[in-house]
């Protein structure tokens, strides 16, 4: 018990630790979007460095096979209301950082209630479809860079 205890903690310290370093890097145009939709800049930034975390190079291969795209790691059924949304291409959502990031915003305060009541149950939605999710892991990823940022 004591090693899974230590070993979470050790988990803990590195991805807060990656997540700091992983703040200066933060796209100009991902604090654009965001600011574009009315998004608390600093949340934004947590989802996207909540994405970069897991982005190993086997994780970024079980996302292609799993259909997601881009730095925020978009799924393919609702990239065609994204694009609609904002008056893109698939092809650019899919392709392109910077549109990826619009396309992540547009979704949050569009689909997932992002500027209305508890951002947390938005976030939640975001990664799950609604806004309470038993285990919703992503949304404690979010959470713990968040306070950390």
């Amino acid at each position: 018990m004591k090693q899974k205890v230590s070993g979470l903690i050790l988990m803990i310290g590195v991805a807060i630790s990656t997540a700091q370093a992983q703040a200066e890097d933060f796209p100009a145009c991902a604090a654009a979007a965001a600011q574009e939709f009315s998004i608390p800049v600093k949340l934004f930034q947590a989802m996207a460095l909540a994405e970069v975390q897991g982005a190993s190079s086997e994780s970024k291969h079980r996302a292609e096979l799993r259909n997601l795209y881009g730095p925020m790691g978009l799924g393919d059924p609702a990239i065609p209301l994204m694009a609609s949304g904002l008056g893109v291409s698939i092809a650019s959502v899919k392709e392109d950082a910077c549109t990826n990031y619009r396309a992540a915003a547009w979704w949050f305060v569009n689909k997932s209630g992002g500027n209305q009541g508890d951002m947390w149950e938005a976030v939640t939605k975001f990664y799950y479809g609604k806004p309470a999710q038993a285990n919703a892991h992503a949304t404690a990823r979010v959470k713990t860079i968040y306070a950390e940022l």
